[in-house]
């Protein structure tokens, strides 16, 4: 394998490693918005740890910024609230989650 597959491989990995932590982050916040009564300490923590994996993601590539987390919000969307449908066995009323949502709001047990 030459050095630039290489270069790409890695930036694949990177690349479905933000999805992956994209999705389980938009799961924890599905539950989160969908689920007030079951919000525990641990879906919070879950939510900070996740948002910084994204962000550990994006600081080891850059190219993995906001433009290109934004390409892939959508399908990463649908994948999460299948998931989120599934883990919680009912439909997900939201049909979208903003930036905000996922990346800026403060997600606390009270």
């Amino acid at each position: 394998m030459g050095i630039e597959e290489l270069i790409d491989a890695l930036a694949r990995s990177e690349k479905r490693a933000l999805k992956s932590q994209l999705v389980r982050l938009m799961v924890h916040v599905l539950k989160w918005k969908e689920q007030p009564e079951q919000r525990t300490r641990s879906w919070s923590a879950s939510i900070g740890n996740t948002r910084e994996e994204i962000a550990d993601i994006q600081e080891e590539t850059p190219s993995l910024n906001r433009a290109a987390i934004k390409q892939i919000w959508d399908k990463c969307f649908q994948t999460a609230k299948r998931a989120a449908e599934g883990e919680m066995d009912q439909k997900v009323a939201l049909r979208t989650l903003t930036w905000k949502d996922v990346f800026e709001a403060v997600y606390d047990v009270d």
